[in-house]
């Protein structure tokens, strides 16, 4: 069975602006954060923060953009 996986181009967003996630292989617009989004994840960072500080497991961040 073949499969095909998407190449850079087209996972290139057509708003560099926009909020993007892969899933299923398919490029998919998400809309911004509300209020109570930041502030789970803000709830969330601060405590894993504190964890791994404490443990000198690495380091925690959020809202940051990776290359997979």
């Amino acid at each position: 069975m073949a499969t095909s996986t998407s190449t850079d181009a087209d996972l290139r967003p057509g708003d560099p602006d926009g909020f993007f996630e892969v899933i299923d292989d398919q490029l998919v617009e998400q809309p911004p954060m509300g209020t109570e989004s930041v502030w789970i994840v803000s709830r969330i960072h601060s405590q894993l923060s504190r964890y791994v500080d404490d443990h000198g497991s690495g380091i925690i961040v959020s809202e940051m953009l990776f290359t997979l």
